[in-house]
This record gives C-alpha cells, structure tokens and sequence, in this order.
C-alpha cells in the first residue's frame, strides 16, 4: 500500500522538528523533518557531488512561509547543516535537501552597485547589501608581480570559497569590514563548496 506522503507525513517515525535559517536573514522557521544519509549509490551516481557523509532531509512543506533556497541552513539535534541540494515535490507538498555539515568559518556580504550621476555628471557607484551573512571561506593566496613602473611588488590575491552560486556584475565582496574587487570566478573543485571567487583589494 503506498502512503500519501502530504496527508501522511506525520505518521512516520524518527521524526524531528528542525529549524530552516534563511541565508537572507529574518526569523528561523520550525518545521517536521526526517533526515537519512546519502547512500553509496547516490554518491556515486552525483559524480563526486554529494558525499555519504551528506544528509537527506525530507521536510513538509507545511506552515513553510518562504521557499527553502541552496545556502540556507537546517538545524537538528545534532547541529546546524547547509543545504547543498533541493527538491520541492509538489503532489506530497514536501521538500527533498540534501545538506553537509561544513566547516566555513567566515562570513561574508555581497554588494551591488546601482549607477546614478553626480552633479558634475560623473557616474558614481552606490553599494547595498545583495546577500550578507553568507557561510564562507576566505582566504589569502600567493599574489602576482605587478609593475609600479619603478619596481615589482607583489599583489595580494583572495580565494573566497561560497556554498551557492551567485551573479558577480557590478558586484564586490565585504569581509571584516574591508572591500575586495571580484576579478574572477567559477565552479570550485572542491567538494564541500559550489562557488569560487578570485579578489583583490578595492
């Protein structure tokens, strides 16, 4: 006999009551969870994506106000997890996470630069908070020999390492309080993270 998982779901065992933490801020949210590990053969089958140290959390979507979103964290009894991976099943009415348990210990804000004209009718860049409080790695790496026209010196680089994935036009990275240009960006080799980012100092 199959169940109907959206009129059912309070039925199933182990169930525990988690907490969804939006990466854009505001109140968490409580909910029902059930939570299993990746199995070996959904690790295989992601090509390296997802890990069996991964959790699987299946949520309802119940009382949800806002929509779960890669980046945003899930917390349980046994600490706060970062969602790598979604899938929202419409007939159950119940969310699909799969979510890793990191060790990033920075954190970061993202800024967006709007255009407007000074008086003079130069352009000038007015910066707010696209995303803050964003889990991170950030990190200082090996510089490049730039020419002042009188010597080599050397140019720092930041390696910033981010759960998801975002848009970088006219945008900078805020961290400790200090702003760092984005001069590139793409896909991380790494397991544990989606998004890298290559800065310099503003």
């Amino acid at each position: 006999m199959e169940l109907d998982f959206a009129t059912d779901f309070a039925t199933f065992d182990n169930q525990n009551t988690v907490s969804i933490q939006s990466q854009a801020g505001g109140d968490p949210e409580d909910t029902s969870a059930i939570r299993r590990w990746v199995t070996e053969r959904e690790a295989a089958a992601s090509n390296g994506k997802y890990t069996t140290d991964d959790g699987v959390f299946h949520v309802s979507g119940y009382g949800l106000e806002t929509d779960i979103a890669i980046g945003d964290t899930i917390t349980d009894t046994d600490g706060a997890w970062t969602i790598i991976g979604r899938r929202f099943e419409q007939l159950t009415n119940r969310w699909e996470l799969i979510a890793r348990q990191l060790s990033l210990t920075d954190v970061v804000t993202i800024q967006l630069a709007t255009w407007t004209k000074s008086e003079d009718g130069i352009q000038e860049a007015v910066w707010n908070n696209e995303h803050t409080d964003l889990a991170a790695s950030f990190q200082l790496v090996e510089g490049k020999d730039e020419e002042d026209h009188r010597n080599q010196h050397l140019m720092p680089r930041y390696r910033v390492h981010l759960v998801q994935t975002i848009d970088t036009d006219n945008r900078r990275v805020i961290h400790d309080g200090n702003a760092y240009r984005i001069i590139a960006h793409g896909d991380s080799d790494r397991v544990d993270v989606a998004f890298e980012l290559e800065c310099e100092d503003w």
